[in-house]
């Protein structure tokens, strides 16, 4: 599990246990698929919690092309960044299935964790380990190619499954498209799914329109090999 998720589980926690202090700061919201929880541009009045499902948050280069910076699900925070950076949001977030979360107004959040300083510690945590985990991603574009990329992500997938059960195989806990799983390791649709295909008459992967299942023993030998 990434260690920002346990962060914010522990953060999660600590909402529940004041949440007469937050209440009146607080809305809750649902969005279907493809259903943009806050965009580029918008002025960050709110931080958000996921109560249900899974949202990617991306960056958007000038011509519109998306980088995908991470998947995140239910007891993860996004939008945090709004609480520590005045002015536009310079990123976005989507729902990639049905996804319900609760937004916390950031002037009352605020004036919240004044009070508390365990929300604050449990806030600087988060934002460490989001940081190192960014970290993580640059080594991953700069010294791995595509497949190596592509099998990391993956296995990162995997691992916010709500039952992982035998290694033997892990079914993603989201549905990614071949394009969106492309703007995650920044490369091309067909490539993706010319490296899938490969995978597949591997069998280190099975999909379908519906799911992925990956091999997580087979993936990591693999990754052995490439030595990534």
């Amino acid at each position: 599990m990434p260690p920002s998720h346990s962060y914010c589980q522990v953060f999660s926690g600590l909402i529940r246990e004041h949440w007469s202090d937050l209440n009146a700061f607080t809305r809750t919201a649902h969005f279907e698929r493809n259903e943009v929880i806050f965009s580029v541009g918008d002025l960050p009045g709110a931080m958000y919690l996921i109560e249900l499902g899974c949202v990617k948050l991306s960056q958007l280069s000038p011509d519109g092309e998306e980088k995908i910076m991470g998947i995140l699900q239910k007891g993860d925070i996004v939008g945090e960044v709004c609480l520590c950076k005045k002015g536009p949001r310079e990123n976005q977030a989507v729902a990639l299935e049905s996804v319900d979360v609760t937004a916390f107004r950031v002037n009352g959040l605020l004036q919240v964790l004044q009070s508390k300083p365990e929300m604050v510690f449990s806030l600087v945590m988060i934002f460490c380990a989001r940081m190192l985990e960014c970290h993580d991603k640059v080594a991953s574009l700069a010294f791995d190619e595509v497949r190596g990329r592509l099998v990391k992500e993956m296995l990162r997938l995997s691992e916010l499954a709500a039952s992982q059960g035998e290694r033997n195989s892990v079914e993603l806990p989201v549905h990614l498209t071949h394009q969106e799983l492309a703007n995650l390791v920044s490369t091309t649709r067909d490539n993706v799914t010319r490296i899938m295909n490969e995978f597949r008459k591997d069998g280190l992967v099975d999909y379908s329109r519906e799911k992925i299942v990956i091999f997580p023993d087979k993936l990591e030998k693999y990754l052995r090999l490439l030595g990534a």
